[in-house]
This record gives structure tokens, C-alpha cells and sequence, in this order.
């Protein structure tokens, strides 16, 4: 007999600034996305959207439960978790993050359906180290471990090393390692074409349009890099090992690696970035042409950057300098090192970890699909 299986999705992350605003709205339309693919794909019972904005959700239909929860500044991400799991007597469960897999596809989520139904005291994830998404059985084994306040990506270790869950690894693929936090994630999905109609009409609309329109030319000016044999790409920041064969495997052209702080957001030791201690030796003026010597285009993860030496940078900073709004940032540093990249001579795109990983596999997709149609040459 086929096994119900819960799912629980989060939504409503809200930032202090309207930047940050702008991309976490978006994970409310992400998250009708996956709704609707999750109805197509049948067997997921009971669908709970938990979010500090259910009026974002309006009139939703009878199987769909919205539970409300607290607003930012008195969230409990685990405790939450664990309440709902408790009153909605869920056994098995599949837990997405706000933003997360919103690329996921109808028979994708089909399979994750199946794989969370045939767990036996175990649990997949879509990266263990710092997962995104999670499906395990039992639901109840929440109650074995140090619930996560904030964050949900230490979660699939703690249920493995504290509640004993055998963890089942996945197959990597785009969907399931690309999620939306920064405008640069952003940007990757709305070059997708299989961007889902919620989203795509969020992204559609005239103010997300105009924010991102910069940050979207960048991107396009990059992406012809990768179906070029000729030229190269340099990746620095938290590349992973699981993806560097993927993406050697899909981009004809030459990939510079410089990998460091996998990890970093659930690590207790400080960050050291040897990126880092360079452009503190020679300046951000200095740091992008070394850069330009060695390739056609950059993909730099920033936040290996503003956390080396423990330098507090605001969202609303980080954001802005992924955007090119370099007269909205306030922080002298953030300031210097965004103004250095765009006026660097070749395409500078920088973000988070998706930036170098999920989804930059994502826009190299994109990038071949328009290639085969002509587009991309």
C-alpha cells in the first residue's frame, strides 16, 4: 500500500530591507509553484505551508494548510517544525526551505515522493552538509535532536549523528541543488525556462523587472562562456567537490577553480579566506584584473569575502552589490569591491553559494538550451 507523505514547505522570510524584500517575496511564488506540482504529482499528505505572511497565500484550496507562524524576531525554525510534525501526526515527511528547488519538476518530486515512502529510520537530502530539502522517517525522531533555531541547513546532520537516521544519498541534479536567497539566484531562475508561472509573473512584474534588469544583463553577457571551448571560467567561493565533475561535464569551456569554507554557515571555527587575505594585501582596484589575466568571466561567491575575518556586511549591502546598485550601499568595503567588479572589463558576477554552485549549474542549462535553439552562439 502507497504511504502518504507529508509535506511541509517554508515561506515569508521577510529582511530588513526592501532589496531583501524584494527576493524573499519571491519564495511565496515559489512556493505556490511546488504547491501545484506537488497536487500533480499526488501522494503528498498532508501539504502545509508554513509562513509569517499567510495572506500572501489568499483563498487556497481545502487540502492545503496554512499554518501561520511567528514573524522574524520570535521564530523558532525547529521548534516550528517540530510542533507541526506533532499536531498534523505527520510519520513521513518532506521538508523544503523557503526558495528551495524551484526548478523541481512534477515526476522529480514524484520520485522524492517514492524515495521518502520506502525510508525505513532514514533520510535523503539534497545536500547533507547543508540541505535545502529534506524527506525522513520517522517524522518524530525531531524530538532526538538540538532543534536548529534559525536555520534549517545543520538539520539532516543533526538527524543523522543525533536521532541515528541512516542518511540515503541522492543523485545531484539542478533542480534539487539550486534555491533562491540572493538577487543573483534570482536572476539565474528568471533566465530559465522552466521558470514556474507564479514565479515567472512575479519576476514579470514592472519593479522586479527594473531591479534586476542590470544584474540579468550581466549574467548574459557571461553565460555565452560556457558553450565556448576557447575561453574560461572562474569559479571562487564554496565550490563543492559534488558538483565540480558536473560542471566540467557540462560547460565546453576551461573552469579555474578556487574552492574554500564549504561549510562555513554551520562551521564554529572563524572564517579564513585566502581570497580574502589578497584582496586586504592589494585592494579591490588590484583584485579583478589578477582575475581578468585568467579567464572571460567570474563567478565570485562574496560571502566567503564578507565573512573572512569576521566582517559584518548587512543584506541589504550584499544585495545591492549583487545588483550593481553601488550607489545604494553603505559599507565602505562592500562598496569598494562591488564599484571595482562592474567597472572591471569582463563579466564580474557575484552572489552566494549559488553563485558557484546550484545555480550556476542552473544558467549553464539555460545557456545550452538557447545555444541548440540558435539564440546563444
Amino acid at each position: 500500500m502507497a504511504k502518504d507523505v507529508g509535506l511541509v514547505l517554508f515561506a515569508g522570510k521577510q529582511g530588513s530591507s526592501a532589496l531583501e524584500r524584494l527576493v524573499y517575496a519571491s519564495h511565496v511564488a515559489i512556493a505556490k509553484d511546488l504547491i501545484a506540482k506537488a497536487q500533480a504529482a499526488g501522494g503528498f499528505a498532508p501539504i502545509i505551508i508554513a509562513t509569517s505572511q499567510p495572506e500572501s497565500f489568499g483563498n487556497v484550496e481545502p487540502e492545503i494548510v496554512i499554518e501561520p507562524t511567528a514573524q522574524p524576531n520570535c521564530f523558532h525554525f525547529g521548534k516550528t517544525l517540530a510542533d507541526i510534525v506533532a499536531r498534523h501526526g505527520i510519520s513521513r515527511m518532506l521538508y523544503i526551505g523557503g526558495g528551495s528547488s524551484p526548478l523541481l519538476s512534477v515526476a522529480e518530486l514524484a520520485t522524492l515522493r517514492d524515495a521518502v515512502a520506502c525510508l525505513d529510520h532514514g533520510l535523503i537530502a539534497n545536500n547533507f552538509f547543508s540541505a535545502d530539502f529534506i524527506g525522513f522517517h520517522p517524522a518524530g525522531a525531531l524530538t532526538a535532536v538540538d532543534l536548529p533555531q534559525k536555520r534549517d541547513n545543520g538539520l539532516a546532520r543533526q538527524l543523522v549523528q543525533e536521532a541515528s537516521l541512516l542518511h540515503e544519498p541522492l543523485e545531484p541534479t539542478i533542480a534539487a541543488m539550486f534555491d533562491v536567497d540572493t538577487p543573483t539566484d534570482l536572476a539565474m531562475l528568471a533566465l530559465h525556462p522552466l521558470c514556474g508561472p507564479h514565479t515567472r509573473a512575479y519576476l514579470e512584474d514592472n519593479e522586479a523587472a527594473r531591479q534586476l534588469s542590470r544584474l540579468m544583463g550581466r549574467l548574459r553577457e557571461a553565460m555565452p562562456t560556457f558553450v565556448r571551448p576557447h575561453e574560461e571560467v572562474i569559479l571562487a567561493g564554496r565550490v563543492s567537490a559534488q558538483l565540480w565533475p558536473l560542471l566540467r561535464r557540462d560547460m565546453a569551456c576551461r573552469i579555474r577553480v578556487f574552492s574554500e569554507e564549504r561549510g562555513m554557515s554551520t562551521s564554529a571555527r572563524p572564517v579564513r579566506s585566502l581570497l580574502g587575505f589578497y584582496v586586504e594585501e592589494v585592494g579591490p582596484q588590484a583584485f579583478f584584473p589578477a582575475f581578468a589575466q585568467m579567464g572571460d568571466a567570474l563567478f565570485l561567491d562574496t560571502r566567503v569575502l564578507f565573512a573572512h575575518g569576521d566582517r559584518r556586511v548587512s543584506g541589504h549591502d550584499r544585495f545591492a552589490a549583487d545588483m550593481g546598485l553601488i550607489d545604494k550601499i553603505r559599507d565602505e568595503f562592500t562598496r569598494e569591491l562591488a564599484s571595482a567588479a562592474w567597472e572591471a572589463g569582463f563579466p564580474v558576477v557575484m552572489g552566494g553559494n549559488a553563485a558557484v554552485s546550484g545555480g550556476l549549474w542552473a544558467l549553464v542549462d539555460a545557456a545550452w538550451r538557447l545555444h541548440d535553439d540558435g539564440v546563444l552562439l
